[in-house]
């Protein structure tokens, strides 16, 4: 019996809150424990297939991409459920109407929908539409399609997570208990056409995102 892959979307109308780093090192953490991954580049601007063309130069590990800039992913997205074990999708942000449609048809593809969010209050009034677009779902599929908030960027030694956390609690969404800290290791991996899961394992950037994966699989086997 063929097993269809499991779905990620990494959505968030806000721009510049981690959305494509996040999706990229999600994809290539996967492909790094032995999965057959597909990266969906649903943004025009193609930041995800540069780096996977950065990438294959520079023979580094990563997903195979392809790009979808369409408000027609969760219908495409059947040509490839049989032949991966994952696939992520990484989401358009921006408020216009297709950005819209993209973001609704991320969302109806997944069934798990990663918001990353910077720890601010601004940042998550800036999400409310996103937010709203996944309960709406969360209520069609009874629940079925799973969603989480991610902090990103996160300073350490700051308060901001705490309160934002708080902030978060009314949203009726979780929170991965793990964060993406704000560390250059993932610049510098993106801007190399690599990740942090090819840094030496006791990096600190490497040691976060191994342990967000963990949550992801622990809630996608769920």
């Amino acid at each position: 019996m063929t097993t269809k892959a499991k779905v990620i979307g990494i959505a968030n109308q806000k721009g510049g809150c981690g959305k494509t780093t996040s999706s990229i090192n999600i994809a290539t953490g996967l492909v790094s424990r032995g999965y057959k991954v597909l990266l969906i580049d649903g943004d025009p601007q193609e930041s995800s297939s540069d780096w996977k063309a950065l990438s294959e130069k520079n023979d580094n590990l990563s997903p195979a991409v392809i790009g979808m800039p369409r408000p027609t992913i969760h219908n495409e997205i059947s040509t490839f459920i049989e032949t991966f074990n994952y696939i992520v999708i990484d989401g358009l942000s921006g408020l216009n109407s297709t950005s819209g449609q993209i973001t609704s048809s991320t969302i109806r593809a997944s069934d798990l929908v990663i918001m990353p969010l910077e720890p601010s209050q601004l940042d998550l009034w800036a999400t409310s539409e996103v937010i709203g677009r996944v309960k709406d779902r969360k209520i069609v599929t009874e629940d079925r399609m799973k969603a989480c908030f991610l902090l990103t960027k996160c300073r350490e030694g700051t308060s901001l997570k705490s309160r934002v956390l708080a902030d978060i609690d009314g949203q009726e969404i979780p929170v991965f208990k793990n964060s993406l800290s704000l560390r250059e290791d993932y610049k510098k991996t993106i801007g190399n056409g690599a990740t942090v899961f090819e840094l030496p394992i006791h990096n600190k950037a490497r040691i976060e995102a191994e342990n967000l994966l963990d949550e992801i699989l622990v809630i996608l086997e769920d």
